[in-house]
């Protein structure tokens, strides 16, 4: 979770002048369609085109429901003590004759043994993100010291199983990721996996049966994006065991997320525009930033420009295709990372000076690189499954939301930005019209009401999951906490005054957590040459 040892590295490379997710490919041999898993080892040629990589565990094994099965731990140099396996659950909780599935579990020891005997879980957010490929950015987290960590790939995900990881939209062809999109869905359907179970009701079912089975008479859940939706059904739909919840950069049941994706991205620049304009040295080396950057926009529309990037991580080159809407959703991304925000001016005054190559490493971050590479090259991406992320929005969040209450939303709205910020939001309409996985009950569209200790953390600056929706969740639920951090963009839990509060608030969940070094935050530093 700390980027400063990252940090480090960009910049070296940027002095220099140089210039970064998750599942197998299934196919049949091996393949038990009677039990739903896999009776032996994957096929030799499974891991071909995965260099970069490891398994974090040991090759899937046979088992009764509900039992945790030990398997090996391939991290490589970890500093830790971890115990690894797989937790195998039913497809379908409704089908007594259900298929099983294979939950990939790591669990994190305390250094010192833990004090306390109920863990922290973990909820990834995506959704389709894997929760076990990274161990070591969770060795800083202060709880470690009194309880352990509880990692896991939520089905569909990771290196649980089946995968539904699209390949076909990470390798570089000529589909459109529509096509690619349409590929990838019936291949999974042909290898007989139901994607209609696969959303956010099924995996909270999962956990239960996983504390279960991992021997837990209750635990804490910290989850962060898409993890604290599933994190809220969870203490909708099986609250038992349940001690306190961590619900980091909030994405709750009750907003309409496509309908507002804009206009969320809009208040982020908006706030940068006003920051930079009220801090003397920023307004002094970027004046009129929102300005600037609209005219840029309108110049890489009217002449896009490629250009060469070397990953300073992989020593790889990679080629940019920069427009207008290249550029705008680089920035989008940018604001993610709290690290990155203080440098976005900087950036968009290279891009100005045609220093694109410097520029876009900034806006990088050092971690979006690899992913952009990977989506020209042949490696197929290990943390992020595609599949499971259009299996639980086409279910639960799409058929609530439409583009035409979109455009009313945004009505009257005259801002040059908002045209830029829109072309995602369509093209999961799309491929929703084809992901056939049902029609979901209200409830996926209603607030959550619980009893159960929760902190709620925004970061201002955070682009898609706003502080208006975490103060959304937090009004449904009378014992929580709320902060907001300034200056933070997407998953305050990387934060160290955001480690803090978690440390604090899950020694005592029904105590306001001492929250004195927020009081210390503020606009971002920006960056000036």
């Amino acid at each position: 979770m700390n980027r400063q040892t990252r940090w480090l590295w960009l910049l070296i490379a940027l002095f220099l002048l140089i210039s970064p997710l998750g599942c197998g490919l299934l196919d049949d041999e091996g393949w038990d369609d009677d039990n739903g898993y896999y009776q032996e080892d994957p096929p030799d040629d499974f891991w071909e085109d995965e260099d970069d990589w490891e398994a974090p565990i040991g090759p899937i094994t046979d088992g009764e429901m509900g039992i945790f099965e030990v398997g090996e731990c391939d991290y490589d140099d970890l500093d830790a003590d971890v115990v690894c396996g797989y937790v195998n659950v039913p497809e379908n909780y409704t089908d007594p004759d259900s298929a099983l599935i294979q939950l990939a579990v790591t669990i994190v020891r305390s250094p010192g043994g833990a004090r306390y005997a109920d863990p922290v879980v973990y909820l990834e957010g995506g959704p389709g993100g894997s929760g076990t490929a990274d161990v070591e950015g969770w060795l800083e987290q202060p709880f470690l010291a009194d309880r352990d960590l509880i990692l896991f790939d939520q089905r569909g995900t990771g290196w649980s199983w089946p995968s539904l990881n699209c390949y076909e939209l990470e390798y570089a062809s000529d589909d459109t990721d529509l096509e690619a999109a349409i590929a990838c869905y019936e291949r999974l359907r042909d290898e007989g996996i139901d994607l209609a179970q696969y959303n956010s009701a099924a995996s909270a079912a999962d956990l239960a049966l996983m504390r279960q089975a991992l021997g837990y008479n209750e635990w804490n859940l910290l989850s962060v994006s898409y993890g604290t939706r599933l994190a809220l059904t969870v203490m909708r739909d099986a609250p038992q065991g349940i001690r306190s919840v961590i619900l980091d950069s909030v994405y709750p049941p009750e907003v309409n997320a496509y309908e507002e994706e804009a206009l969320n991205g809009l208040r982020t620049f908006e706030l940068l525009f006003a920051d930079c304009a009220a801090d003397r040295a920023c307004n002094a080396a970027f004046p009129n930033l929102a300005q600037t950057l609209y005219a840029l926009l309108d110049a890489l529309d009217a002449n896009p420009v490629e250009f060469e990037v070397v990953d300073p991580w992989t020593d790889e080159t990679f080629d940019v295709y920069l427009d207008g809407i290249e550029l705008a959703s680089a920035l989008f991304q940018a604001f993610y990372d709290t690290d990155t925000i203080p440098w976005i001016p900087y950036a968009i005054d290279q891009i100005v000076q045609e220093n694109y190559e410097e520029a876009w490493i900034l806006l990088l971050g050092g971690e979006d690189a690899g992913d952009y590479r990977r989506r020209q090259g042949d490696d197929e991406d290990l943390t992020d499954s595609e599949g499971l992320f259009y299996s639980v929005e086409c279910y639960e969040e799409l058929p609530f939301n439409s583009l035409q209450e979109a455009a009313a939303l945004e009505a009257g709205n005259r801002s040059p930005l908002l045209p830029y910020l829109r072309p995602e939001t369509g093209s999961v309409f799309d491929v929703c019209e084809i992901w056939n996985v049902g029609r979901p009950p209200a409830v996926e569209n209603q607030p959550v009401r619980s009893n159960i200790p929760t902190l709620v953390l925004a970061g201002q600056y955070d682009p898609v999951t706003p502080p208006a929706w975490a103060l959304s969740a937090a009004s449904y639920l009378p014992n929580s906490f709320y902060y907001e951090f300034p200056g933070v963009g997407h998953g305050v839990v990387e934060t160290a005054c955001g480690m803090q509060l978690i440390a604090d608030f899950l020694n005592n969940p029904r105590t306001a957590p001492n929250a004195a070094c927020i009081q210390q935050m503020g606009a971002p530093a920006f960056f000036t040459p």
